[in-house]
């Protein structure tokens, strides 16, 4: 009787674990749960189905991405690819059509405030090391506490010389170390009635982001945001002393020849470079296929900076005791991966989210992208792998370069434009106000001001009230 009791009990005990097992084993992979009234036939066609990536940027950068990601894994990446504009005027509801966002970070706020995206789990965190990223490489989209979106990279400004340019009494000209010697440059060149030898472009929004350069320079140190914003309040400062000085150097250094730098491009200004019409440009960091076509043999050095700093405590002004300072501006070009929440492919989104920032990539390698983004230094043991088809050692060594000038606590600091719901409508009246100083002669203070209260305005628009929680070190 005892026996049969136990046989009793051992029978029901290896009923459930079959029980078990085969309900274990029907659950798809990759698949969350789903609802029961789905057939068989509904479940694997849901299995087979292609993530589907929604991407801001270039069909050649996408079709090197589809091509990295499938060959790493049995899931289709199907890529649906707009530009800037068509972003712009994108809807929510084309938003909820794809599983992974790689996009400018300009709508991760009102996309989390709706609950569109889903929060990166902290296991995915902690297996990416993103505690022990580089502020420089990688940011985190942080709304409060919870992570809903990653940056792509970070676009770098240097200025790139020519060293074999010589001045008229064949004398090898230097690189300026401050902005008034890059403006004091301009004044020599126009006296003597030769062309620039230093500029920059200011196609398009370009004209603005050079400003902003120049005021991060005149910040008190490169850690402080406020020259941008008013730390706590978040109300721009774009009618502050440090805007209103560096307008007036734009405008200095650049008033009679506006003309020719709002239509020259940064491929014109490279190939002026090499035939030694100019001596060095101010740009984004060099192309890989710029690379292979003759910028390795240029010098890269940081951006001019400044020997006085602005001081928004006190309001006054001051003298570095050290140098001057130099600014990086990053964050304005970047794109950030978010995954959707309506997703019944987390697994494999996650897992494109994982390639995207743990190795160098599409972005970083492939051509015919506008901006190189860095990589860590512990990506470039594998770089090999991924360059190797295509690019030589001295192109992969050009970004090793970079990303040393960037890091480099001495010469290069790295101040993060806040990455704000609208900041390509803020960077359109920024252009517009620099524009009416340099080409209509408007006082620089007055269309600051007006700028400014544009700036506002876009700020209620866009919302959310607090923004500079969204992007904030780890």
């Amino acid at each position: 009787m005892t026996l049969g009791k136990n046989q009793h009990k051992w029978s029901l005990v290896l009923l459930l674990l079959i029980a078990a097992c085969g309900c274990r084993d029907s659950k798809p992979t990759e698949i969350p749960a789903v609802g029961s009234t789905m057939s068989a036939e509904e479940l694997e066609a849901l299995r087979k189905a292609p993530l589907r990536l929604l991407f801001v940027g270039s069909p050649a950068l996408a079709e090197e991405l589809k091509i990295q990601f499938e060959g790493r894994g049995g899931v289709a990446l199907e890529t649906t690819v707009i530009d800037e504009a068509q972003w712009a005027t994108t809807k929510n509801e084309t938003l909820d059509l794809h599983d992974v966002l790689l996009v400018p970070p300009d709508r991760l706020a009102p996309l989390v405030a709706e609950g569109k995206l889903l929060q990166f789990p902290t296991q995915f965190l902690d297996k990416w090391a993103h505690s022990h990223w580089a502020s420089i490489d990688r940011r985190i989209g942080r709304v409060q506490s919870n992570t809903f979106g990653i940056s792509w990279g970070t676009p770098l400004s240097a200025v790139l010389a020519n060293p074999s340019f010589t001045d008229g009494t064949g004398s090898k000209v230097q690189v300026p170390n401050t902005w008034s010697e890059w403006q004091d440059a301009a004044e020599q060149d126009r006296q003597a009635g030769r062309p620039l030898r230093w500029v920059e472009s200011l196609v398009g929004n370009h004209a603005a982001e050079a400003l902003l350069l120049r005021a991060a320079s005149l910040a008190k140190s490169q850690s402080q945001s406020d020259v941008f914003y008013a730390r706590g309040e978040g109300i721009p400062r774009l009618n502050s002393p440090p805007f209103i000085q560096a307008m007036n150097d734009m405008k200095a250094t650049y008033g009679p020849s506006v003309a020719e730098l709002k239509t020259v491009t940064h491929q014109e200004l490279i190939k002026k470079l090499q035939a030694g019409e100019i001596a060095g440009a101010l740009m984004p960091v060099p192309r890989l296929d710029d690379v292979a076509q003759g910028v390795s043999s240029l010098v890269l050095t940081p951006p001019p900076g400044s020997t006085r700093f602005y001081d928004f405590f006190d309001q006054t002004w001051s003298d570095r005791s050290t140098g001057p300072f130099r600014t990086q501006i990053s964050g304005l070009s970047g794109r950030v991966i978010c995954v959707m929440r309506r997703t019944r492919k987390s697994e494999a989104a996650f897992r494109l989210t994982e390639l995207l920032i743990s190795s160098p990539t599409a972005e970083t390698l492939a051509p015919l992208q506008e901006k190189i983004l860095i990589a860590r230094p512990d990506q470039w043991n594998n770089v090999s792998q991924w360059a190797g088809r295509q690019y030589s050692v001295e192109a992969t060594d050009k970004i090793r370069e970079i990303w040393n000038l960037a890091n480099d606590d001495v010469q290069g600091g790295c101040e993060f434009f806040p990455a704000l719901p609208g900041n390509q409508e803020r960077l359109r009246e920024l252009t517009e106000a620099v524009w009416h100083v340099l080409e209509n002669r408007k006082d620089p203070a007055a269309a600051l001001e007006d700028c400014q209260q544009a700036w506002i305005e876009i700020g209620k628009k866009n919302g959310p009230p607090d923004p500079l929680t969204l992007l904030q070190n780890d």
